[in-house]
């Protein structure tokens, strides 16, 4: 199966949800829906939490085992500097790319833009 990608809200998930993608992250199997059948599947999960919600207090133990094997900490956006104008900048180019417009880049002060 081709690659996809999938933003999930881990803290508010339901149980037999968790049973299900534990069994895909297991198995390396899923099937669409619609069918009963099975394929093979490689499948890469990237989950976030904040220190307010950790992963570990909403989800089955097996699971938060099998996605906290590796573990990235990061400082929160707000106290990244200039890394919210270097998002802002990002994502305000490809808006523009897939509307069909001039680049356009977000100015240094983050207020109005820039051609």
């Amino acid at each position: 199966m081709g690659a996809r990608s999938m933003s999930l809200r881990l803290t508010v998930m339901p149980v037999p949800v968790q049973y299900k993608l534990l069994k895909v992250l297991a198995d390396k199997r899923v099937s669409r829906v619609g069918t009963t059948q099975s394929e093979a599947a490689d499948v890469w999960l990237i989950a976030a939490a904040s220190l307010y919600h950790p992963l570990n207090q909403y989800l089955l133990p097996d699971l938060y085992d099998r996605l906290a094997h590796s573990t990235l900490r990061m400082s929160p956006l707000r106290e990244r500097g200039d890394d919210v104008l270097l998002f802002a900048d990002h994502f305000l180019r490809r808006a523009c790319t897939d509307s069909g417009l001039a680049p356009k880049t977000v100015a240094e002060d983050g207020v109005g833009s820039r051609s």
